[in-house]
């Protein structure tokens, strides 16, 4: 399913880093305005590090869309972006999250960061995230 939506999946941070390393030399998109979206807080923040590194922007969510992921997310949830949607967020929630992200026109493009907490629950965590992800 991965290989089919064009994810690349990473297994260890020394092959995320590789990765990160190779798409930072691929062309920005339209715009500069990142969403972050991850279920583990540092790996978000390194990547809006890198983001802005990189000259994107990795801007604040607005009120209303911060107020819709608050009606999905748990309340442990950060809101602003990047979006930590916590380690145990459902396939439904992640789907959400996603929705809500890419259907704000607040950003440009969207970067998921999955970090496994228990194998079983990444295939349904993936297709959480790939149904609502622009058809190629």
């Amino acid at each position: 399913m991965f290989t089919q939506c064009g994810v690349i999946r990473a297994n260890t941070l020394e092959e995320f880093l590789t990765l990160a390393t190779g798409l930072s030399a691929q062309p920005l998109p339209a715009g500069r305005n990142v969403g972050i979206l991850t279920n583990s807080g540092g790996p978000g923040v390194l990547c809006a590090d890198s983001c802005a590194a990189g000259g994107l922007t990795v801007q604040e969510l607005s009120k209303q869309t911060q107020s819709t992921l608050a009606s999905i997310l748990s309340p442990t949830a950060a809101l602003r972006n990047p979006v930590d949607v916590i380690g145990f967020a459902t396939e439904e929630q992640h789907a959400k999250a996603v929705e809500t992200v890419l259907i704000s026109d607040e950003v440009d493009a969207l970067i998921v960061v999955h970090v496994s907490v228990r194998a079983k629950d990444n295939d349904p965590v993936a297709a959480g995230i790939i149904s609502h992800l622009p058809a190629s």
